[in-house]
């Protein structure tokens, strides 16, 4: 069954139709979903959220590139400050708004209630800032107004009906892109955020699709995540360095399964050799690595040219995948 997932962000004054999301989703899902083969994933980050390295909001952030439906929902508040912006809504929200001019995805549903405000409840400083975003957003037409709990489950029922039947009809009508799967020690994360920028390019024309760990969605089980996207990935990039090879995990987890289906042609495994480590005498001494001649990314006097190198090397690939 193919999961869709939707991202709901919302400030504290509309919890109520944050609540009444999960009802809309649960009635989807057994109305319409089922049938389709589709599961609803509705990731709420104020029930969702779990203790993790760095900023909160910076954690969340990172979610939105795996969501397939981004809902926000505003009132009269924006949500509290962050270290980077004015609000952790606004800081989801504009991303979001951004990754789907980028990359159409994901699809932004946005919605604004107009009842009356209580004046005691009443901030003038967040009601300033709701109103210069939609202000802002107002020529690309992408919201709706309610006024009452009632007519936002309205709306946003028919609205999440007609684009969940539309991503599943999209999907059945378009091949998907290589899914590339990341494997690397959490020591060598910014060396793999290098190599993501330079992939970009490449998932913006469709070519690849990327999934590394930091898009498991707070609360699901990390271990079964990492395994199902292992199983699903048709290029496994192993980002190997003398942390990766330390690494029990990386190691006898994840490259020896990779491994093991690149030996039956499932995937294709590619290392990218990071920094100098004693590789060779692990089993991916008989794979071809990059970048050319498995010369370690950190050695090159211009660090660009070797991630260029790597993206050519991984362009080769995918197209080669789907030309099968």
């Amino acid at each position: 069954m193919r999961k869709i997932r939707i991202h709901v962000s919302s400030p504290s004054d509309v919890q109520e139709e944050s609540q009444a999301l999960v009802g809309l989703v649960a009635d989807l899902q057994r109305e319409t979903a089922e049938k389709r083969g589709l599961v609803l994933d509705l990731v709420r980050w104020e029930e969702s959220a779990v203790p993790a390295l760095g900023r909160p909001q910076e954690a969340i952030n990172r979610q939105i590139p795996a969501t397939d439906i981004f809902i926000g929902v505003l009132w009269a508040r924006f949500g509290s400050p962050t270290v980077e912006t004015n609000s952790g809504t606004e800081k989801e929200l504009r991303r979001a708004l951004d990754s789907w001019q980028l990359l159409g995805r994901p699809h932004v549903l946005l919605y604004f209630c107009n009842r009356p405000i209580d004046p005691e409840q009443l901030d003038p400083d967040q009601l300033t800032r709701v109103q210069k975003f939609r202000k802002s957003i107002a020529e690309h037409q992408l919201y709706a107004t309610y006024r009452s709990v009632e007519e936002f489950r309205s709306l946003v029922r028919r609205d999440l009906a007609k684009l969940v039947q539309e991503l599943d009809s999209r999907e059945e009508r378009t091949e998907r892109s290589p899914r590339l799967f990341y494997s690397y020690a959490h020591e060598d994360a910014g060396l793999r955020e290098e190599l993501a920028k330079h992939l970009r390019v490449l998932e913006r024309k469709h070519i690849i699709e990327s999934w590394y760990d930091n898009m498991i969605a707070p609360g699901a089980e990390w271990s079964r995540e990492v395994s199902d996207q292992l199983e699903q990935a048709d290029i496994v990039i192993l980002l190997v360095s003398a942390d990766f090879l330390d690494s029990d995990y990386c190691y006898t987890v994840e490259m020896q399964r990779a491994l093991e289906r690149h030996t039956t042609g499932e995937v294709c495994v590619v290392p990218v050799i990071l920094r100098s480590a004693l590789w060779e005498e692990s089993p991916l001494a008989n794979l071809k690595a990059l970048p050319r001649d498995g010369r370690p990314v950190t050695l090159w006097g211009n660090r660009d040219e070797a991630w260029v190198d790597v993206a050519r090397g991984i362009r080769r690939v995918a197209t080669s995948l789907s030309a099968r």
